[in-house]
Parts: structure tokens; C-alpha cells; sequence
């Protein structure tokens, strides 16, 4: 008889099944980080069990980056062999599952920089695939974050590192809600809660968002062409449906990014690339970063960031969620973007998502840059509310209708 811990890791295998969208005769490109191994063996088998006509695993290891680029070689050739599998499975619209882990500062001290370089050049190899395959939506996919020792220790400083990972695992069950044996209807249940808010969000016609509280006063425009998305979504080829990541409970846009304007704080820390940062301000003109504040842990990394290409000091995206996120009754910081993102309202810096804009297939590149869509080779969320956070949506006939009050959602929207 398995285990109470495989029965829920093996629903957590079927819930991103079902939310890569995995249909019959599909091709899945299964990327595992290190940590991912036995909960990818248990995606494989329910990716059969949907259908699937081929699952090609394609493996990561941290510990083996570091060591390569150690050595000296060439940090270029190092995900080669990824982008080929990439490549084909988005010439074939196939499914795409994700099983990452975060990245351990500990294995790339003292090369910082190489791992920077490494990190950008990964995001350009990517290119194609990310940008066809992920932003305008050409297959379906979903991303999971497994949980590591370093992010469990880090989670959970009050236990013995023996137990710190299980208890980090048994939040996860608890956050996905796969510790419950209807977790696919809890799933859907979600979705349409997600799907509903931005249906309310569309109908307001929003010209500009005002998110205040303790150090934060800032207003982010949108675009008369932006659309809110949540929870589940569908693909440009074939119609087929797909939530883009496991857990989710954010519904989110893409700002008009010339226009935002002020200050805000980071109200959680937040892992940059494997750094740590602290204790966050950042100060907005224009739709860029022009000032920014952190305790000494990490900051430089932060600074770094925004200059890694004209489009990584402005913002891609904004997202509302509600402190009643499964994530923020938690009462953790998980250091894991992917849950903590999940927790509160936040901005992105980079790239923005052209699914969040109307037509957005009717669109050239060059019509994107005159709607202020962000374009960047980067991409990383700061969460940005708590229970002192207002968030107000003023309308194009000047209306203010109260989205969040106190960091919870307003009664129309729960």
C-alpha cells in the first residue's frame, strides 16, 4: 500500500497532467531539475495514461552547471542539448511540463558573474521557444516548482534539516490542494473563480491602477487593448486548454508601461537568480526603475538585473491576488518564485505576455512597441502588497471601483 506522502505526490502528478493541457497522440517534453526525478516518473505514467504518444525527459542539474562552469568551458554549450528538445517539441505542438528547482546560491559562490552570463545566454537560446511556444501561446504547458533542501531550510529555520523538506513538501500538498482526494474539482473550482475576476476586471474598462500603503504609492496605466488573464487559458494552435502553472491564484495584465509612475516596497524577500534580496524600494519615473533600495544582501545582484537589457528596468506585467491565497495562509516566504508570487499582488520587471492583450495574433512586433508592450530577455516578479495594501481600479469614465481593501479582494470579486 503506498505511502500518504506517494498517494498526494502521485495526485500532484496528475494535476499537472491535467493542467498541460496533455491530449491523445501528444508529444511531452518533460524538463526535470534535480530533486524532480521521482515525481517526473509519476507525470510520465499519467501522461500515458492521457494519451501521450512520446514523453522525452530532459534532465538539469545545478550541482553539474556549477562544475562546468568551474572549470572554465564554455558556458554557452552547457544547454545545448535542451534547446534541440525545446525546439522540436514546439515545431510538433506538443505539451510542455516543467518540474524546476530554484537555484542554490551556495553552489555558485565566487562565480557570480559566470553564472550571470550562463543565465542570460540560457534565456537567449531559449528565444524561439519561449517567445512562439510560451508568450503567444503556441502550445500548452505547465510549470511546478520542486521543492529543495536549500529553499526548505531556508522556509523552515525552526526545524532539524531532516524534517525541514517534508514540511516544506506537505505545504506544497496543502497550497495545490492535492492533499485532498477531489483535488481536480477544487482545481476547476479555481479556475472559474480566476476566470470570473477577469471577466469583472474586463467589463470595468480600466485606465489605471493606484496600488497604496506604507511606502507604496503607485499608479500603473493600462492599455485600452489589455486583457486580465487567470487559471486556465487556451492555445493559439488547436484550441487546446492549459493552466500555465501549478499552484496559481493570480489573475494578471500587461501595464501601458510608459506611464507607471512611484514608489512602491517589496513586501516579501525574494530569491534574484539564486541571491537573496531584502528589505526592497524601488522608485518608478516613466516606467522605469530609476531608484532602488535593499538591504546589503543581494542588492548589487538587483542592480545588475535591470541592466541586463533595455527592457528589464520596466514592467511586463501586474497581477492581483488576494491574502486569502492557500500560499499566504501559509505564513511563509517558500523562496520559490512560483509560490510566492501566489501570495500576494506583484509586478514584474521584463517581458510582458502578448496573450494579455486583445487580438493579440492581429499584432506586429512594431504595433507592440507604440502599445507599450515591454519586450526583455528577462523576467522575475516582486510581490508588492500586504494587509495594509489598497488596490483601486479607476475606470476610462473615471469611476473608482475598490479591487482590494486591506490586501483581501472586495466582496464582487470573491
Amino acid at each position: 500500500m503506498p505511502s500518504a506522502f506517494q498517494v498526494k505526490l502521485d495526485r500532484l502528478a496528475q494535476l499537472l497532467v491535467y493542467s498541460a493541457g496533455v491530449y491523445g497522440g501528444a508529444e511531452v517534453l518533460l524538463h526535470v531539475h534535480y530533486g524532480g526525478e521521482d515525481l517526473a516518473a509519476l507525470v510520465a505514467k499519467h501522461c500515458y495514461t492521457a494519451g501521450a504518444s512520446r514523453v522525452e525527459r530532459v534532465s538539469f542539474d545545478q550541482r553539474v552547471l556549477a562544475e562546468h562552469l568551474r572549470s572554465g568551458a564554455n558556458p554557452r554549450i552547457f544547454s545545448r542539448a535542451e534547446w534541440y528538445a525545446w525546439e522540436r517539441v514546439r515545431k510538433k505542438h506538443g505539451c510542455f511540463i516543467q518540474i524546476r528547482a530554484d537555484p542554490n546560491p551556495e553552489l555558485f559562490d565566487g562565480i557570480s558573474d559566470i553564472y550571470g552570463q550562463w543565465y542570460r545566454d540560457h534565456w537567449r537560446a531559449r528565444g524561439q521557444f519561449v517567445k512562439r511556444g510560451i508568450v503567444e501561446g503556441e502550445l500548452p504547458w505547465t510549470l511546478f516548482y520542486v521543492p529543495t533542501l536549500h529553499t526548505a531550510k531556508r522556509t523552515f529555520p525552526e526545524l532539524p534539516e531532516n524534517q525541514a523538506l517534508g514540511a516544506y513538501w506537505e505545504a506544497v500538498f496543502r497550497i495545490t490542494q492535492t492533499d485532498k482526494p477531489n483535488f481536480r474539482e477544487l482545481a476547476k473550482e479555481n479556475e472559474v473563480t480566476l476566470a470570473r475576476r477577469c471577466e469583472i476586471l474586463d467589463g470595468l474598462n480600466i485606465a489605471y491602477l493606484e496600488f497604496s500603503g506604507p511606502g507604496t504609492h503607485l499608479n500603473v496605466p493600462l492599455h485600452p487593448r489589455a486583457r486580465w488573464l487567470g487559471g486556465g487559458k487556451e492555445v493559439t494552435s488547436g484550441g487546446y486548454w492549459h493552466v500555465p502553472n501549478v499552484p496559481t491564484y493570480e489573475v494578471f495584465t500587461t501595464p501601458y508601461w510608459p506611464g507607471v509612475e512611484g514608489v512602491v516596497r517589496v513586501t516579501k524577500d525574494t530569491v534574484l537568480e539564486g541571491a537573496l534580496i531584502r528589505a526592497l524600494n524601488l522608485v518608478l519615473e516613466k516606467g522605469r526603475v530609476v531608484g532602488c533600495k535593499a538591504m546589503d544582501i543581494g542588492g548589487h545582484f538587483l542592480h545588475a538585473f535591470i541592466r541586463r537589457d533595455v527592457g528589464a528596468s520596466r514592467l511586463g506585467e501586474v497581477a492581483l491576488v488576494g491574502l486569502d491565497s492557500p500560499v499566504q495562509q501559509e505564513n511563509r516566504v517558500f523562496y520559490s518564485m512560483i509560490l510566492d508570487e501566489n501570495a500576494a499582488c506583484h509586478f514584474a520587471l521584463g517581458s510582458a505576455y502578448r496573450a494579455a492583450m486583445k487580438n493579440a495574433s492581429e499584432i506586429t512586433t512594431t504595433d507592440y512597441e507604440h502599445l507599450g508592450f515591454n519586450s526583455s530577455g528577462v523576467h522575475h516578479d516582486f510581490m508588492i502588497s500586504d494587509e495594509n495594501t489598497e488596490v483601486v481600479a479607476v475606470t476610462r469614465d473615471r469611476r473608482r471601483v475598490v479591487l482590494l481593501e486591506g490586501g483581501y479582494w472586495t466582496p464582487d470579486f470573491l
